[in-house]
C-alpha cells in the first residue's frame, strides 16, 4: 500500500514497500521517484513510477526494504499535521501521535525533545489569527452611565516615606528608632544630605535617611532594602554614603570629653554604686568583626582567631560614650590603643581630671583604676569587690557597645557587600534610659568612624577621640 508524506522543505515523499522515495521529476500525470538513498554513499538505484497514486517499482534496490523506518516516518509527518491544527500542548501532540506505535518504529525517531521543538517551529510558522470586528452597540451598552459601574477614587500615597508609617512598633522594626527621635536626628542631620539643586524625583531627607538606617539596622541587603522603600539599590547606595558623611561631620559635637558640671554629676553616679570617688568613667576594648584584609592580615587576627578591629570605648552609666577609638586593628592590645590615645596623653599632662574604670587587661596609673586579680589583704579584696561589683559598672562600656550591636545588626558583622558602602560609616544607637543624657533629645550618638577600610595598609583607620576643642 502506498502512502505520501510531506518533506521536510513542504514537498511529498513516498513510502511503498519498506521504503522511502523522494520525488525526482512530474511529466503530465506521471511523477518519478528514486530512492532517499540516492545521494547517499550506497548510492542506490531503485526507482518507482506513480500515476494518479498507481505505484509501479521499475528498478531494484541494492538494500533491504526497511518498514520501521517508514512507519516513523508517517508518524513524524502525522505530528507536524497536527501541531498545525490542534492546540493542545506540545507534550500531548506528540504523546498522542506516538500512541500505539511499535517499539521498532519508536527507536527511529527522533528524540522527544527534538519533537517538542519540531511542533514549537510549526506552530511559529501559522499566521496570526485575523482580529475580528468589534461589536460598537454592545460596547457602548457597557458604557452607559446607567450600567456603568462605580469604583472607589484612588488614593495616591508616598509609601516610601518613613513619616507615613502609622505604626510605632513597625516604625521602631524599620528604622531602629522611636518617631520622635528619628524626627530629632533628622532636624539634626538633613541639612547635610538634602538636595539643594532642584532634581525631578529627589528623595527627601526622610526618606535618605530611612534608608540608611534600614541598612545599618537591618544588617539586610542593599536591594532589599531598595525593595521596601520603592527605589533602587544603586539610590540606597548614594542615601548610605550622604547619611554616613553627615553623621561623621557632627561626630565631634556629641562625642566630647564632658564639661566640669558633667563630669561633677558622674562622679556622683559612679559613687553612689561603687563607694570610690572622681570616677569620670568606665574604659573597656571590643572588637569589630571585619572581612579578612588584603594587605597586613596577619595583624587583624585577634586572640579569638578572626579578623576585627579593637575599638576602645569610654562609656558612663547611662550609656552614653564619651571617648572612643577605631584606630588600631584586632591584633593590638587594649593597654597599647589607651596609652597611644590623645585621651591618655591629656591624663598623663593632667589636662583632664577624674579616674577611669578599666579591667585587668590595662596598667595601673594614677588616673587608672583596675580590679587586683589575687588580693593578698582585706584592703585589697574590698578594692577590688568596689571596682568590679556590681557587673554592670564594671562594664559600663561593654554595655554600651552591646546595646549598639543590638541596635545596628550591621555594627555586629560587616560583610563584602558593605564593605564599600558602611565601611567608612558611623552607627547611631538609641539612648536606652528614659532620663535626658548630656547629648541632644536623650539620642545616643556613639559614631565608630571606620573610614577607608580598603587602605589596610595604613597605620590605623580612624581616631575618634581626637579633641575638638581645648576642653577636650
Amino acid at each position: 500500500m502506498a502512502s505520501f508524506i510531506a518533506s521536510q522543505r513542504g514537498g511529498e515523499k513516498l513510502l511503498y514497500a519498506g521504503y522511502i522515495y523522494s520525488k525526482h521529476r512530474t511529466k503530465d500525470d506521471k511523477i518519478s521517484w528514486r530512492c532517499e538513498r540516492f545521494p547517499k554513499p550506497n548510492f542506490c538505484r531503485g526507482r518507482a513510477e506513480s500515476v494518479k497514486g498507481n505505484v509501479i517499482e521499475t528498478q531494484e534496490h541494492n538494500h533491504q526494504p526497511c518498514p520501521q523506518k517508514c512507519e516513523a516516518a508517517k508518524i513524524a509527518s502525522r505530528i507536524k499535521e497536527t501541531a498545525s491544527t490542534s492546540t493542545e500542548t506540545v507534550r500531548a501532540v506528540v504523546t498522542a501521535c506516538l500512541t500505539g506505535a511499535s517499539d521498532e518504529a519508536i527507536a527511529n525517531m527522533p528524540k522527544i525533545a527534538s519533537l517538542q521543538r519540531c511542533v514549537k517551529r510549526v506552530r511559529d510558522r501559522r499566521p496570526a489569527p485575523e482580529m475580528e470586528d468589534l461589536d460598537l452597540d454592545l460596547l457602548e451598552h457597557f458604557i452607559t452611565e446607567e450600567q456603568a459601574p462605580t469604583f472607589s477614587r484612588r488614593i495616591f500615597r508616598d509609601r516610601t516615606n518613613p513619616l507615613e508609617v502609622s505604626n510605632d512598633i513597625v516604625f521602631r522594626s524599620l528604622f531602629r528608632f522611636r518617631r520622635h527621635v528619628f524626627t530629632a536626628l533628622l532636624d539634626e542631620l538633613c541639612e547635610d544630605f538634602e538636595h539643594t539643586a532642584p532634581q525631578n524625583c529627589a528623595l527627601l531627607p526622610a526618606q535618605q535617611l530611612g534608608a540608611a538606617l534600614t541598612v545599618l539596622g537591618g544588617n539586610t541587603f542593599q536591594s532589599h532594602a531598595a525593595a521596601g522603600l520603592q527605589v533602587s539599590q544603586p539610590t540606597v547606595s548614594r542615601c548610605l554614603e550622604r547619611v554616613v558623611d553627615a553623621i561623621i561631620k557632627k561626630m565631634n559635637l556629641f562625642v566630647k570629653w564632658p564639661s566640669e558640671n558633667e563630669a561633677r554629676h558622674i562622679s556622683q553616679r559612679f559613687f553612689q554604686t561603687t563607694g570610690i570617688p572622681n570616677i569620670i568613667g568606665a574604659i573597656d576594648g571590643t572588637h569589630c568583626r571585619i572581612q579578612a584584609p588584603v594587605d597586613r592580615e596577619y595583624e587583624y587576627v585577634n586572640r579569638k582567631q578572626f579578623h576585627s578591629i579593637n575599638c576602645m570605648v569610654i562609656a558612663i552609666p547611662n550609656l552614653i560614650a564619651i571617648g572612643f577609638s577605631a584606630k588600631y586593628p584586632g591584633r593590638s592590645h587594649d593597654s597599647r590603643i589607651f596609652k597611644d590615645s590623645v585621651i591618655y596623653e591629656d591624663f598623663v599632662h593632667r589636662r583632664k581630671k577624674g579616674v577611669l574604670l578599666g579591667d585587668s587587661a590595662y596598667g595601673a596609673e594614677r588616673f587608672l583604676l583596675k580590679p587586683i586579680l589575687r588580693p593578698a589583704s582585706d584592703a585589697e579584696r574590698r578594692y577590688t569587690e568596689a571596682i568590679a561589683y556590681p557587673v554592670e559598672v564594671k562594664f559600663k562600656s561593654r554595655s554600651c557597645v552591646a546595646d549598639l550591636t543590638e541596635t545596628f545588626k550591621c555594627y555586629r558583622t560587616i560583610s563584602s557587600i558593605e564593605i564599600s558602602a558602611f565601611f567608612y560609616s558611623t552607627v547611631l544607637p538609641e539612648a536606652p534610659f528614659p532620663e535626658p543624657s548630656f547629648s541632644r533629645k536623650g539620642i545616643l550618638w556613639l559614631f565608630p568612624s571606620l573610614r577607608s577600610i580598603t587602605a589596610l595598609s595604613l597605620p590605623g583607620i580612624g581616631d575618634l577621640h581626637r579633641p575638638s576643642s581645648p576642653d577636650q
